[in-house]
């Protein structure tokens, strides 16, 4: 009990894993040139820093995105890995690139392929844009908020946002 007669309650959530497929995390992250791209990779390499040490083994994987994706170009996925250096690697490989003339990005459709390969286990988005939705009048992508939130609700994946409008 609390001071006052309230209750403190904390919620934790606690997974066991089979060491054969440890945690996954899928990292999204919006490419586009509004991105600071050495704050992004110095931040996500971090928090990979501090996963790596809590857990003995952990799968990392690396999903990028744009205002697109019916341009190849605009979403690459680079799968899952086990070993730290490789995903830095590929994090410090993403191009910050401009994307086309719209304010919104496109961070549904790199979502729903985060999904397929973290069901179960975590995702985590940056961006510092609004999205692009189906019959938002861009025509960028068949997917609404609605449906992206039950995919991941059904495929058990916990998602962690970080949609910050100034990266500085």
């Amino acid at each position: 009990p609390c001071e006052g007669g309230g209750q403190a309650t904390k919620s934790i959530d606690i997974r066991f894993y089979d060491e054969s497929e440890p945690p996954a995390v899928v990292f999204c992250i919006d490419s586009t040139g509004s991105m600071p791209g050495a704050v992004v990779r110095t931040n996500i390499k971090s928090v990979v820093d501090d996963l790596a040490a809590a857990l003995p083994a952990l799968r990392l994987g690396l999903v990028t995105f744009k205002d697109r994706t019916s341009n190849p170009d605009e979403q690459e996925e680079y799968g899952f890995t086990t070993n730290i250096a490789t995903f830095k690697s590929w994090v410090d490989g993403i191009q910050f690139t401009q994307g086309y003339p719209t304010y919104e990005e496109n961070p549904l459709d790199a979502l729903m392929y985060a999904k397929d390969m973290a069901a179960g286990w975590y995702i985590a988005l940056a961006t510092d844009n609004p999205f692009h939705y189906a019959g938002d009048g861009w025509g960028y992508t068949n997917l609404t908020k609605a449906q992206v939130i039950s995919a991941l609700a059904a495929a058990g994946c916990s998602v962690f946002i970080d949609a910050t409008a100034t990266y500085s």
